[in-house]
């Protein structure tokens, strides 16, 4: 039953970040390895796509500010396809946090690319 706890709790912090932050700061010293690997690796994935969502959005921004000269149309044609960018990895980092979150649900113990060996060098994971 408590195993099944455990499961739940890391698919919602996939989804919702700070859940797992609370769950890095309230950690119990006889926490599962498993529990503690899926924590700081779905705190870490909620960091780096929440940064990294910022940054695809403040593109469009930042083109316009680099070369101030442009024309009015071509700032709108920047920030359309900035729109379109927008929401293609929107739609991807849901996906992805989806997916790990069912993953987890299911008890599976798995790594994300460049994600895992981050929280791995962040995080020292005590056995």
């Amino acid at each position: 039953m408590e195993e099944q706890q455990d499961y739940q709790r890391a698919a919602s912090a996939y989804l919702v970040w700070p859940l797992a932050l609370a769950a890095l700061i309230r950690e119990l010293p006889d926490a599962s390895r498993w529990t503690r690997i899926h924590t700081r690796q779905a705190l870490t994935f909620g960091i780096l796509a929440g940064v990294g969502f910022v940054v695809v959005m403040a593109l469009p921004l930042m083109a316009v500010i680099i070369d101030a000269g442009i024309s009015t149309g071509t700032t709108v044609g920047i920030y359309m396809a900035g729109l379109l960018l927008d929401a293609i990895v929107f739609v991807v980092l849901t996906v992805l946090a989806f997916s790990y979150s069912a993953r987890a649900g299911r008890g599976e113990l798995f790594t994300i690319p460049i994600v895992s060996a981050l929280a791995d060098r962040v995080f020292r994971v005590r056995t």
